[in-house]
Formats: C-alpha cells, sequence, structure tokens
C-alpha cells in the first residue's frame, strides 16, 4: 500500500496512538451500524410463544354388554402454539452508552475548536452553546431546578476550559485537551448522577438528546456526498497509465454504474419502484463515503488550511464528526425509530445522488480533457478550473434541497416523529402511559405509517380492549415499513375481532414479505389447521422448522395436524424431534395420536421427560396424555407416579383431571373398587366432572357384573344430562333382570326421537311370547341372555337349533349358564358350561363362571391349580391372580387385599370370607363382606352371608341393617322365612348370653 495512505504514521506518537483509537472505534461503530440493520426488527421485537390447550374426547375402550358397547370415554389434551409479536424491546441502558461515546466525540470537537482561529472559535462555541440549549438539561431537575441554571452549569463547565486552551495555553498538545474535556464531561455525569432529582436520568438525557445529533449526522451525509465518485477517480488515474488504455471511459462507466444504483434505491425509497432487487443500504454508502471521505479531506486541504489544517484539526474533526454519525445512526436502530432512521436515508441518498451527479458534471467541465489524456486527474481535481469548486459545492447543495422539496419534506416530518418516538419511550420506560401514548400519537401524526408509534399504539389500544383501535395501529404498522411482528399482530387482531379469514391474508401478506420467516409460518400453518386444511396446514408449519425457536412450535403444531388427520406417529419420528431440543407441546400431541390410534405402549424415548410428581401449565397435559397412552399396561411407567402427582399440593389446579386418569389406571389393574371411590371423591368435588365420573362409574360397575349397581350410577349420570345415560341406565336394569324399573325406562325412551326404534324393538322383545318371531340371532341372542330362565329345556333346544352364527349360539348358552348360576341354580349352570359346543369357547365371562363353579364346589383351595386365571384381562383377572397367591401361602392380610381392591364378585367374596373365617380371621372376613356390599348392594346372598358373620361377632345393630337391606332384595316369602331364620338365630344367641350370667 502506498504510503500517502497511512498519513498519521508521521505524527506524534501521541496524537498518532489518539488518531488511531478514535478512528478505530468509528471505524467499528460503521461495523455495528451494519450489523444492526442486517439484525433489523430482531434488535427491538421478540417473541412470544402462546399455547392454546384444547380438550378432544377419545372411546378408548368398549365394555361390551350383550349386543351393546358401552365407550369408557377420555379426554386427551391437545397443543397449539402461536407466536405474538412482543411489545417494544426499550434498553435504557444503551442510553447511557450513547451518552458515553457521543461524551467521547464532543470532547475531541472541543478540543479541536480551540485550534480554529478566534472567528471560528466564536462560532463553534456558539454551536456548542446550541448543542447544551439542545440536551434540555433543565428535565433533569438537577437540586430541583427546572430553569437555567443546570445549563449554566453545563457553560461554565466547558466554555472557560475551552477559551482558557484556545487564549493562553495554545501551545498544550491536542491530547492533554482531549483528556480535559472528557474530565468536564465526567464531572457533568457526576453533578447529574447526584444532583438529578428524576429516575433514569442518563436516559432522560439521552432521549432528549435528539436534534443536535441528528443534525450533526445529516452534516456529515453533506460532506461525504461526492466522496465515493472521488475514490473511483482517484482509483483509476492514480496508477501508471498504459498506452492505449482508456481511463476516462472506465471512470464514467463505473461512476454512472454506481450512481445508477443510488438512484434506484432513491426512486425505491420514493416508492417510485417496486421492483423485487437488491438495492444499496444507505447506511452502507454512508460507511463507505465515511471511510473514503478521510483520504478524500485531506486531497482538498489546500481549500480550508488557513481555517483548519488537515493534522491535526481537519483529520481528528472529521474522525469525530464520523464518530458522532454512527453513534446516532447505532442507537436509532437500536430503539427501532424507522422514522428518524428513513430521514436519515433520505439525508444519506440525496447527498449521495445531488453531490455525486454534481461532482461527475464538475469533472466534466472541469478536467475531461486531462482525464481522456490519461492523466492523474485526482492530483488536480480541487483546483480551480472553469467551474470552481465553491460553485460545485453550491450547486449540490441546490439539487440535494431540490431533491428535498420534491419529497414533500417529509424528511423533516420523519425527524420531528422519530423525536416523539423517543420521548415516547422515555415516558413508557417511566410508566407513564399516558404521556408515552400522546408522544407516539404526535410521532403518528407526523411520521405516517411508521412503524414504530403505530405498533406500540397498537398495543396500548389492546390492553385498553380498543380491539378496533388496534387493528387499524397495526394495518398502519404493516404498511410501509412493516416487521414479521406486525403482520402477526394484524393476523392476531383479525381473529380477536373474528375475521378469521382477514387473518390468514395478513399472513399470507406477511408472507409474501418475509419468505423465510418461521414464525409467520407457523402461525398460517395453524390458521390453517383450524380450516382443517390440513395439507396446506403442514405445508406452512414446515416453514417453521428453519428457526430453533419457531421450529420447538411448528413440530408442536405439525404433532396436532397428524392427530386431526389421524396419523400415528411412531417411537423413531418422537425420538428425531427429542434429538433437536422436544417441546413438551409435541410430545402432548404425540401422545394423544398415539390415544387416537390405539397405540396402549408408552414409548421409551419419553419416559425421562416424566416428571416425578410436581406438574406445571406445560408438563401436564403431556403427563395426562402420556397416563392414557399407558393405561391398560400392567407394569405402566405412570402407575406408581401418578398416586404422588395427585396428592402434591403444587398439582392441585390439576386434581379432577389427574385423579381420572388414575382412576382408569387402577381399573385396567384390576383395582375397580378403588377406582370408582376416586371417581366418587371427583364428582363431589367438581361438578364440571360429575356427569363423566358417574359414567365412568357406572360402565366400570356393569362390566364387573354390578348391573344394579350401575342403574344407579347412570340414573345419577342422567341428573347430570350425560349423553346417553337413559338409555344406558335402561340396559344395566336389563342386566340386572329389574324388568319393572327396565320396562318403564324402555316405555321413556320410546318417546324419545333418537331411542324410539331401539325401545321399541327392546319392548317387543320383552313381551315375545311365539319364539319364531325372533328372526335373527341377535334377537336370539339378547333373549337368551335377558329371559332364558323364563323358556323351558325344549324351548331353549328350539332356539339354540335356530342360531345361525355358532359363535352367538357359544355366547347365548354361556348367558344362560351364568342366569342359572346367579339364581343359585349351580347344578344347571355346570350341565350348560359342560356342554360339547363349548369345549374350544375361552371368553372372559365363561371363564369367570366356570371359576364361580370351582369355587362354589371346593372353596378358594380350587384356585390353586387353576390356569383360566392366567387367561383373564387384568381388569377382572388381577382379583382372581391376588386372591389364589394368597391362598396358596395362607396370607390372610393378602387375601383381604386382594379381595377389597376388587370386591364385585360376590362369588369370590363370600368364598374368602368364608376361607378367611375359617383361618380364626373373622375381622378379615368382615371387613370383606363389607366392602363387596358396599359395591354392590343388590345381591341378597352376599348380605345373608354378612349378616350371619355380623351376629357371629357380636355386631347385632349392623346385622339387623342388613335384614332391612333384603327387604327390597328378596320375594316377600322368602323374606319372611329368612326374616324366622334371623329371629331364631338371635334367640339362640341370646340365651348363650344368658347361661353365661353368673348372677
Amino acid at each position: 500500500m502506498n504510503e500517502s495512505w497511512a498519513f498519521w504514521r508521521e505524527w506524534p506518537f501521541e496524537l498518532r496512538r489518539l488518531f488511531v483509537a478514535i478512528a478505530a472505534i468509528a471505524s467499528l461503530l460503521i461495523l455495528i451500524v451494519l450489523g444492526f440493520e442486517i439484525a433489523g426488527h430482531h434488535l427491538v421485537l421478540d417473541w412470544y410463544l402462546t399455547s392454546e390447550t384444547e380438550t378432544v374426547k377419545l372411546v378408548l375402550d368398549h365394555v361390551s354388554v350383550g349386543l351393546f358397547d358401552l365407550d369408557i370415554p377420555a379426554d386427551v389434551y391437545l397443543v397449539k402454539q402461536h407466536f405474538e409479536g412482543s411489545t417494544w424491546i426499550i434498553r435504557p441502558w444503551a442510553g447511557v452508552v450513547y451518552l458515553g461515546l457521543l461524551s467521547l466525540f464532543y470532547s475531541l470537537l472541543l478540543a479541536v475548536s480551540t485550534y480554529l482561529p478566534r472567528f471560528w472559535y466564536m462560532v463553534a462555541s456558539v454551536v456548542f452553546i446550541g448543542l447544551l440549549i439542545s440536551m434540555r438539561l433543565e428535565q433533569l431537575l438537577l437540586f430541583g431546578w427546572f430553569d437555567y441554571k443546570p445549563l449554566a452549569i453545563g457553560i461554565l463547565l466547558f466554555l472557560p476550559l475551552s477559551y482558557y486552551f484556545h487564549a493562553f495555553k495554545n501551545h498544550i498538545p491536542l491530547v492533554k485537551r482531549f483528556f480535559a474535556f472528557t474530565g468536564a464531561f465526567t464531572l457533568l455525569a457526576v453533578i447529574i448522577y447526584f444532583g438529578s432529582q428524576i429516575e433514569d436520568p442518563f436516559y432522560t438525557l439521552a432521549q432528549y438528546n435528539f436534534t443536535a445529533p441528528v443534525i450533526i449526522v445529516v452534516v456529515f451525509a453533506l460532506l461525504v456526498g461526492h466522496e465515493v465518485v472521488y475514490f473511483i477517480l482517484r482509483m483509476i488515474t492514480s496508477g501508471k497509465a498504459q498506452a492505449g488504455s482508456k481511463n476516462w471511459v472506465h471512470f464514467f462507466t463505473f461512476s454512472i454504474f454506481y450512481l445508477v444504483n443510488v438512484g434506484l434505491a432513491y426512486a425505491h425509497n420514493a416508492r417510485y419502484l417496486t421492483w423485487d432487487i437488491l438495492y444499496l443500504n444507505e447506511f452502507l454508502m454512508l460507511g463507505l463515503a465515511a471511510v473514503l471521505g478521510l483520504w478524500g479531506l485531506k486531497a482538498r486541504e489546500a481549500k480550508y488550511e488557513r481555517t483548519a489544517p488537515f493534522y491535526p484539526v481537519a483529520a481528528v474533526f472529521y474522525v469525530a464528526l464520523c464518530g458522532i454519525s454512527f453513534t446516532t445512526i447505532g442507537y436509532q436502530l437500536l430503539q427501532g425509530n424507522d422514522p428518524v432512521l428513513e430521514a436519515f436515508e433520505d439525508a444519506i441518498l440525496f447527498s449521495q445522488l445531488g453531490f455525486g451527479v454534481i461532482f461527475l458534471l464538475y469533472i466534466i467541465v472541469n478536467f475531461i480533457t486531462p482525464l481522456m489524456r490519461n492523466m492523474a486527474v485526482h492530483r488536480i481535481v480541487f483546483k480551480e478550473g472553469a467551474l470552481p469548486y465553491p460553485t460545485y459545492r453550491l450547486a449540490g447543495a441546490i439539487a440535494v434541497t431540490a431533491l428535498f422539496l420534491l419529497s414533500n419534506r417529509v424528511a423533516l416530518n420523519q425527524s420531528i416523529a422519530g423525536y416523539y418516538n423517543s420521548l415516547g419511550d422515555l415516558y413508557k420506560v417511566r410508566n407513564e402511559q399516558l404521556l408515552s401514548e400522546q408522544y407516539y400519537l404526535q410521532g403518528a401524526l407526523y411520521g405516517y405509517q411508521n412503524h414504530k408509534s403505530n405498533y406500540q399504539l397498537g398495543f396500548i389500544a389492546n390492553s385498553k380492549e380498543k380491539l378496533g383501535e388496534a387493528l387499524y395501529r397495526f394495518e398502519l404498522a404493516a404498511g410501509k415499513n412493516p416487521s414479521p411482528h406486525a403482520f402477526v399482530n394484524l393476523s392476531n387482531q383479525y381473529q380477536n375481532t373474528d375475521q378469521f379469514f382477514k387473518g390468514i391474508f395478513a399472513l399470507q401478506k406477511g408472507k409474501s414479505k418475509f419468505p423465510s420467516n418461521g414464525y409467520i409460518g407457523n402461525n398460517l400453518g395453524v390458521l390453517y389447521s383450524s380450516t382443517n386444511i390440513l395439507d396446506s396446514a403442514t405445508f406452512y408449519l414446515r416453514q417453521g422448522l428453519g428457526e430453533e425457536f419457531s421450529r420447538r412450535a411448528a413440530n408442536t403444531n405439525l404433532g396436532y395436524v397428524s392427530f386431526k388427520a389421524g396419523q400415528q406417529i411412531g417411537a423413531d419420528e418422537i425420538e428425531e424431534v427429542v434429538n433437536d431440543q422436544l417441546p413438551f407441546g409435541f410430545l402432548t400431541n404425540a401422545l394423544a395420536a398415539m390415544a387416537k390410534n390405539a397405540t396402549n405402549q408408552l414409548p421409551e424415548v419419553v419416559k425421562p421427560f416424566l416428571p416425578d410428581s410436581t406438574l406445571s401449565g406445560f408438563t401436564f397435559p403431556f403427563v395426562y396424555n402420556a397416563a392414557i397412552v399407558d393405561m391398560g399396561q400392567t407394569e405402566g411407567k405412570l402407575t406408581d407416579r401418578l398416586p404422588a402427582m395427585v396428592d402434591a399440593s403444587s398439582n392441585a389446579g390439576f386434581y379432577g383431571p389427574l385423579s381420572i386418569a388414575h382412576a382408569l389406571h387402577l381399573y385396567y389393574q384390576g383395582k375397580a373398587s378403588q377406582a370408582i371411590q376416586i371417581l366418587n371423591r371427583v364428582q363431589q368435588g367438581f361438578p364440571t366432572y360429575r356427569g363423566y365420573c358417574f359414567h365412568l362409574m357406572s360402565v366400570m360397575a356393569l362390566d364387573q357384573g354390578a348391573a344394579m349397581k350401575a342403574a344407579e350410577y347412570f340414573e345419577s349420570a342422567s341428573a347430570e344430562s350425560y349423553p346417553d345415560a337413559d338409555i344406558n341406565q335402561a340396559i344395566a336394569l336389563s342386566e340386572a333382570g329389574n324388568w319393572e324399573q327396565a320396562t318403564l325406562k324402555w316405555i321413556l325412551l320410546e318417546t324419545h326421537e333418537g331411542t324410539s326404534t331401539l325401545a321399541e324393538s327392546m319392548l317387543k322383545l320383552s313381551e315375545t311370547s311365539d319364539l319364531s318371531s325372533l328372526a335373527t340371532d341377535q334377537q336370539r341372542y339378547q333373549y337368551f341372555r335377558w329371559f332364558g330362565r323364563r323358556l323351558n329345556e325344549t324351548q331353549q333346544d328350539d332356539v339354540l337349533a335356530a342360531f345361525e352364527s355358532e359363535s352367538m349360539k357359544k355366547a347365548a348358552l354361556v348367558c344362560l349358564a351364568q342366569a342359572y348360576f346367579n339364581a343359585g341354580d349351580t347344578q344347571a349352570a355346570q350341565q350348560l358350561i359342560d356342554n360339547p359346543l363349548l369345549n374350544d369357547w375361552a371368553q372372559s365371562e365363561m371363564t369367570i363362571l366356570e371359576l364361580e363353579l370351582a369355587i362354589k364346589e371346593g372353596g378358594l383351595p380350587k384356585l390353586d391349580n387353576s390356569d383360566l386365571i392366567n387367561s383373564l384381562p387384568p381388569k377382572y383377572g388381577q382379583v382372581w391372580v391376588r386372591a389364589a397367591q394368597a391362598v396358596k401361602v395362607n396370607d390372610a392380610t393378602a387375601l383381604k387385599e386382594a379381595i377389597v381392591s376388587n370386591p364385585f364378585n360376590a362369588t369370590l367374596a363370600m368364598a374368602a370370607a368364608e376361607f378367611l373365617r375359617e383361618m380364626k380371621e373373622d375381622e378379615a372376613a368382615y371387613d370383606v363382606l363389607v366392602a363387596s356390599i358396599e359395591t354392590n348392594p343388590y345381591n341378597p346372598e352376599i348380605i345373608r352371608k354378612y349378616i350371619w358373620l355380623a351376629l357371629d361377632m357380636g355386631f347385632q345393630n349392623y346385622a339387623e341393617n342388613g335384614v332391612i337391606q333384603l327387604l327390597d332384595l328378596l320375594p316377600p316369602e322368602e323374606y319372611k322365612a329368612f326374616e324366622r331364620e334371623y329371629a331364631d338365630r338371635v334367640a339362640e344367641i341370646e340365651a348363650e348370653r344368658e347361661s353365661w350370667n353368673f348372677d
């Protein structure tokens, strides 16, 4: 590199070091400004992620009762996540940095000004006083003053020191002067810190210190307007000319190319062009011109050296102006103050275009001949010619003024809008919302469609629930200089005002402006998923996978779409997302999809995410859905954790659904009694779940054979208006053989449009006397199930012979055998079970009946060698398994716990009580019988056994309660016979007591 480029090498060491340091800071500021420009709205706006939970009822299982299937439903949770643009990010600390950098460069300007001739020194002093006035020091309430005194302090701190250097100590080096003024600014900062009576005094000063820095930016832009064209001239004409070379062609080609691009950028900014091309960035232009301008300033030293020689005055002055300019631009970028930034852009474009074109004409008029002769025109370009240099400057100023006027002086209004936006930020930080709103309104008035004012006003209107005003403001914010956040908030606002499709159109417009923005894509996908246009939803959601934060929401919403589309989400797909920082939202939706597709196996990859007890709004839906998927697994991963989650006080808000999930787990583990107890607690404490809990209790009881208890629960569900509760109650009453009540229920249902056909057919079935009218296997089966014992053996054989389906014939035989067994005719039941037709029949109903017959014949020890219990599903078989294990080792406690966990089967409960009595464990036997009666109080046999045991244990009052219960369960004659037997037994007990009375 030519040594002339590094001119500072010839300077004294201290000055050289200061100059290089300041120049490096200014260069760094240029790079920071360019970085801020690339970051754009991300500097001042962030994204809020909003999760919306939706409940969907799924049918998890069916309980088959004859030909009827009763649903076991459960809610699963779905999560949709969409984004909202945040409110403006305001950084008061940035104001302190801004003031510090300005003070640094102001110190340089003050130090340099002391070298100027007296006239120019006085001008500089007046300008500095104007700068102090523009800082509005009175706003700081220094020592409570709100008048001229703070300004006087500022003047006294700087002007005497400045005059001292200028008039008396002219020999003091620039470096020391610089540090002296830096010390004065430090002292002023200390006075402000301790003397100001407002909060955030430095941020206040930064916001009011607006006018002077903005003017400096404009002046600096005008100063360097021609520097790029001059640099092109210098680069082309500074080398050694080759024979036949045409430097002038190259110069005009590159200069015109650059100026045309500047013109295109100007036309685009002025809305004359809307081409989708890459335009020159204004701050890049200014940064390039600023760097090149330092050598351009040195080249024209002859024009100003009498006032301020380049070394050191002009060079340092230039670098200070550059530093102030880019500090100001950077601070406004960091505030997202788009109207003043637009004003800066206009100033840069006007100066680059106006001075650039006039400078090109200046070269053509003065130096076209030497340029065509390949002479080093850059060396003489600032010499006087036909068109004097001052005339060029005047012409350039006129060109810039013309462009400014042509724009209708918009840049001035934008600057004013930027000032009001700054004050709006200040009072927002101070929580003075009314003042803040008024300043933003002024900003919106002067800077039409400026993004910042309208965006902030949109949020303010929203906070006041002025939805129409908020919509209007976000529409303006999304107009001229939109951000993705403005489009997203505009769309959300449309949805808040029930304008769904306008919300979609707003996002589509935003997508055209910001094609790669994943946040807009995610929200579009969510909206399309709401319209069930799932292909489009998937398309846009996949665009949200590109950025880390939006990717989490997009994955969640893709899981939501998969659920709606009925697609399965495999463990491999879940693991892939887990490895990419899986959100709980995606897990929740993936598990919901698994539950919908009846996948009852919790993936291994999910298990590490399961919390031990404490849940949050994010983890609860995930845990609940995991519990639904894990339901029915005898070694489910959530089985042992659910009780702790239910009992944790921190989970009180989730008690209802967590308890229901726990109850379902217990039921499918064979603990029906505990499950129903939990559901009963939930319905008592949570009215919103009452009908649902009663339905679950009904279906569980009916599934376990307690039809009358199920009918009782269904009646409670009907009182809560739970769907289909009435028809389910009619089925339960029919299953219980209580045709007096069942008929009344079917007659009532016959009058309802939705149930009339079924009710009519059930009533006809109950009144059938001509068996030949049973035309279908379904009718024959249902008749056999409910009324088979009405038939004699011949009639039974005739109906069985009429069956066309072997499987339905077998099922009918089992139903008839169960009916005989319930009626106490075990011999008839055994004969039917021994029918060769049933040799290969292994349904749950038949297996349970075989087990009941076995223990009727030989008691609980019969279970020890039975393989039947291993074929039963856990919800039926676990009680048999645990009972068999307890009997094998004569463990009374284990036997009692086994039966109490599921005491619905009266035969098993009575056999267990008998076994316990033989073990001299009367209290355990009593507890077993009590549990069985509480679960199903409609079985007279178990109540009889309870009465005799209560009498034997001396609980006569309790026994009498049992006698009262039997009154409603036994036919009158049978009840009278039992009553006599009971009276005889009581008399015997009293006689025995009297025989022990020694008195």
